[in-house]
């Protein structure tokens, strides 16, 4: 048990460590989190293409995306295709605190192509007194509106 008045740990103990959590090598992905717009889409009346409306964004910046394969939810209907829902998790600076659950996430640049441009739904948002990163478990949907949309 610490003394009375005294910490575990150097207080900058864990800003050195999510300093240094930061750039190309801890953090190698690109990308934005926005928040969905609750606004009515709108029809274009030429091309009758159904656009969501824009939503805000609440992220820009560098994150790593890693895939789950345990946390799998498996196959569902969408409509009348089979679709599998597969989970990942993203690190990104610890200071990323505006994320909120149905956020969205999309890569515009990854090692991995097939991630880029994929809409990630977030469906949790990890806290923790130690941690170095904000972490954010994430769930892939292919008919999530995408920013531009």
């Amino acid at each position: 048990m610490p003394l009375p008045n005294s910490r575990l740990m150097h207080p900058r103990f864990h800003e050195n460590l999510r300093r240094s959590a930061v750039g190309d090598a801890g953090l190698p992905d690109h990308g934005l989190i926005f928040r969905p717009s609750d606004a009515a889409p709108t029809i274009d009346p030429v091309t009758k293409v159904l656009t969501p409306a824009a939503g805000a964004t609440v992220y820009t910046g560098d994150l790593r995306v890693q895939a789950e394969p345990s946390q799998q939810r498996g196959d569902i209907d969408q409509g009348d295709q089979p679709v599998t829902l597969h989970r990942y998790r993203a690190s990104l600076p610890y200071g990323a605190d505006q994320i909120l659950v149905d956020d969205v996430l999309v890569l515009d640049r990854s090692d991995d192509e097939q991630l880029v441009g994929r809409p990630l739904i977030v469906r949790d948002v990890h806290y923790s007194t130690f941690a170095v990163n904000r972490y954010l478990l994430l769930e892939d949907h292919p008919e999530h509106p995408t920013p531009e949309a």
